[in-house]
């Protein structure tokens, strides 16, 4: 698990630690800083980010991300600590996003010589249903193409796999050029997994296989999707409109950290923390979630008043009083969230505007033509310039690109409005793949033939559709969740049969990893299904998943457990920082 080797590589032996502040939440949702000062054996916790005007007896330990903007930063901080401290001893623990590279660059300004040890932290949170890196990968995935997400990934399942040896990956269902290498890479680490196993753990390892997934099976599936973040950027610039979508858009969730007007708000996360207010809310609509908290508030008064009579005269429901004073507290602070983002979008520009606009344009209610003066009105407007530049992916991915008379004038009228800066972020825009120019190729060759396909944009009053209401964006279904519902079967194996891809540049790989038999009805109907998402996935996407997998459980009687592996979650505000250059 994440959080031993973090107390591993920490140590027993007593220490300071000075930690990098873009780790505290992830740190926080694995332990408590509280305990892990104990455990750890940590006399004083300081910020990187803050100057190291201290004097220590004791060792002291950074535990820093692995970017190499924080060369020069650890640099500077390692000189403070040495000019009042001479004989400190300085250990140093780094993510291992960047480690190699982290580490060269630490020996070629000089530092390592510095430092007692350097040691690594594989950092991955576990919460709710999906594993993740909690990286942002889109920059070295498209923009510079050195991705290392997908060896991560495949080395997260796999050792995923390692810790749960009844488990078996029976079918693998890939698109995408990252999700093929993810797939070669996941495949090398089972058979090397294998290959080094002595006789008898093979034994064991095949009897499984044979007894649980082949023919003396019980037909037990566990079946892997991999996609990447390409095939659907759709889903990142559209507005998110579930409850965890609206708040990480308007303020961001940092792991369980919502910074609001200056104020940081924790969110309880995980089975054990008791906040199922939050459990209901978040795979909400918005708007769903804000009524249903009014409705929850006036419920839990009712129960609160009612039950403070009771105690008075019977002390035993002392617990079920501060059960319901916890919820309270809960309905109270999400009240507070929603109120907060509410005001934060009425006092934006115009968003029912946009959304509205957004619509028109994905359903093509307005045409090509229509749709660039829309944009143009909004630039001479100057509306955000973020909403802008959604806006213009929206159009780009919709009609198959734009004309390069109508890019290179949009450019120009963003320039003049917003500055030069936006020149890098257009020409990244198109490089990535968000934006493209008619005649150039593009990831989604034809928007209206995979709509056909997938149906992307359904019709409200099909009752057989279990993700025609998800509301989780407004008229449009992720495609990762299209995929999900067309692969699954309540009475077979999963298949692609169903799911016409041909209309989005990639590799498909379709493969059986275990025996091909005929299991009739010995066929196991609840499954495990493993989804990577390589390059993160949006709040709302998951809100997607999570209500088709509760709306498949309650149709067939079938309970697919959906488990998500990603870099971690992301969002159109991550999407346009990461082509800012």
């Amino acid at each position: 698990m994440s959080l031993d080797i973090l107390l591993s590589v920490l140590g027993e032996d007593p220490k300071s630690l000075v930690i990098d502040r873009t780790l505290s939440s992830s740190i926080n949702a694995l332990i408590p800083f509280s305990r892990l000062k104990q455990r750890a054996n940590l006399h004083n916790v300081y910020w990187f980010q803050d100057s190291l005007n201290v004097t220590i007896d004791t060792s002291m330990t950074f535990l820093i991300r692995s970017e190499l903007q924080n060369i020069s930063l650890l640099d500077k901080r390692i000189k403070e600590l040495m000019a009042l401290n001479e004989g400190v001893q300085i250990d140093v623990v780094i993510t291992d996003d960047y480690a190699r590279s982290f580490k060269h660059e630490m020996e070629r300004v000089g530092i390592l010589g510095e430092i007692f040890t350097v040691k690594e932290w594989k950092l991955w949170l576990d919460l709710d249903g999906m594993m993740s890196l909690n990286l942002k990968q889109l920059e070295s995935l498209y923009l510079y193409k050195t991705p290392s997400s997908p060896f991560k990934l495949a080395s997260l399942l796999n050792e995923h796999l390692k810790r749960h040896p009844e488990m078996r990956i029976t079918q693998i269902l890939s698109k995408g050029l990252n999700s093929s290498k993810f797939v070669q890479i996941f495949k090398d680490l089972r058979e090397n997994e294998v290959s080094q196993m002595s006789m008898e753990e093979k034994r064991e390892f095949l009897k499984i296989e044979h007894g649980l997934y082949e023919k003396l099976s019980s037909g037990k599936q566990c079946d892997l999707i991999v996609l990447e973040r390409n095939l659907d950027f759709m889903s990142v610039v559209l507005p998110q409109l579930s409850y965890s979508g609206v708040i990480d858009e308007i303020a961001g969730i940092d792991v369980n950290t919502i910074v609001l007007d200056d104020e940081t708000i924790y969110l309880s996360l995980g089975e054990e923390s008791g906040d199922n207010i939050y459990d209901s809310l978040k795979y909400m609509n918005f708007g769903m979630a804000c009524d249903y908290l009014n409705t929850e508030a006036k419920s839990l008064q009712s129960q609160y008043d009612l039950l403070v009579k009771r105690v008075e005269v019977s002390s035993n429901l002392v617990s079920e009083l501060q059960q319901l004073e916890f919820l309270k507290k809960e309905v109270s602070t999400h009240t507070k969230i929603s109120e907060s983002i509410l005001q934060k979008i009425s006092d934006s520009s115009r968003f029912n505007e946009l959304l509205e606009l957004h619509q028109n344009i994905i359903l093509q209610n307005i045409g090509y033509s229509t749709s660039i003066s829309k944009v143009l009105d909004l630039i001479y407007q100057l509306f955000p310039v973020n909403d802008i530049l959604r806006l213009l992916s929206i159009v780009s991915i919709v009609f198959g690109g734009l004309r390069e008379k109508d890019f290179q004038s949009l450019s120009n009228e963003i320039i003049e409005s917003y500055g030069i800066k936006y020149l890098l972020v257009l020409q990244n825009l198109l490089k990535v793949g968000v934006l493209s120019i008619r005649g150039d190729p593009s990831i989604i060759k034809n928007f209206n033939s995979l709509n056909s396909a997938m149906h992307l944009l359904p019709s409200d009053g099909d009752p057989d559709d279990l993700l025609a209401n998800v509301m989780a964006y407004r008229g449009y279904v992720p495609l990762v969740a299209r995929i999900l519902e067309k692969t699954l079967s309540a009475n077979d194996r999963a298949s692609w049969r169903d799911v016409d891809l041909s209309s989005i540049l990639g590799k498909v790989v379709d493969e059986r990893m275990v025996k091909d038999v005929k299991l009739g009805g010995a066929l196991q109907k609840n499954s495990t299904v493993f989804i990577v998402m390589i390059g993160g996935i949006t709040h709302s996407e998951l809100a997607a998943i999570r209500q088709f997998e509760e709306r498949f459980e309650k149709k067939y009687g079938v309970k697919k457990s959906v488990v998500v592996l990603t870099d971690g979650f992301v969002n159109a505000g991550d999407l346009l920082k990461s082509v800012s250059g």
